[in-house]
């Protein structure tokens, strides 16, 4: 335990510094919420305080700042009250992580402009998209398990989008996501009409 911890109190030492110099010491910033009575502990809103940090992982990664300092990226929220007359501690341990905006839609436009700016569209939006001279890339989560191989949705995705717009190349985004890791791949399609 001793190993673990500073050798001197008042040290000050840069994330990057204490992770290199111990296996031990793995700096984590977040947010702590000591409460004074278990009713304010009940009474935190704790899906807004998540979406906020969430979003300050988010900002950290468009600022820069995670460039600099990767533990920003490992963010926390804590909130407790400990009844120090019963003994009794009760708390709320949440890791905030970043996830598209397109829960429970299985398929979907990624749109990259010129300047490397990733954005997720609706399919809809394709006919409005197509003639600004950005990539876009006709995407779908992809439940297969092989490496090269895009899943079974593909089949009825190609049917829709042959039938519905007449395109002759397409470029497609397999969005897969096992044991906790994103997993992707482009593939490009010439389409027969």
């Amino acid at each position: 335990m001793a190993e673990s911890l500073p050798d001197d109190v008042s040290e000050q030492s840069t994330p990057l510094q204490s992770v290199n110099g111990n296996r031990n010491r793995c700096p984590m910033p977040g947010i702590l919420y000591n409460t004074s009575t278990l009713e304010s502990f009940h009474s935190f809103d704790k899906n807004t305080l998540l979406k906020a940090e969430a979003k300050k992982i988010y900002n950290d990664i468009i600022s820069g700042k995670a460039d600099d300092d990767y533990t920003v990226l490992s963010r926390f929220l804590l909130i407790s009250f400990v009844d120090l007359k019963k003994w009794t501690f009760y708390h709320w341990f949440a890791f905030p992580e970043l996830s598209f905006d397109t829960a429970g839609v299985p398929f979907f436009l990624v749109r990259i402009t010129s300047n490397a700016h990733v954005t997720i569209q609706p399919l809809k939006a394709w006919e409005a998209l197509q003639h600004g001279g950005e990539k876009l890339f006709f995407s779908f989560y992809d439940p297969c398990n092989l490496p090269s191989n895009p899943g079974w949705p593909l089949r009825n995705f190609l049917a829709f989008i042959c039938l519905g717009w007449k395109i002759e190349k397409i470029q497609f985004f397999c969005f897969r996501e096992r044991r906790g890791l994103i997993e992707s791949f482009p593939i490009e399609k010439a389409l027969n009409t």
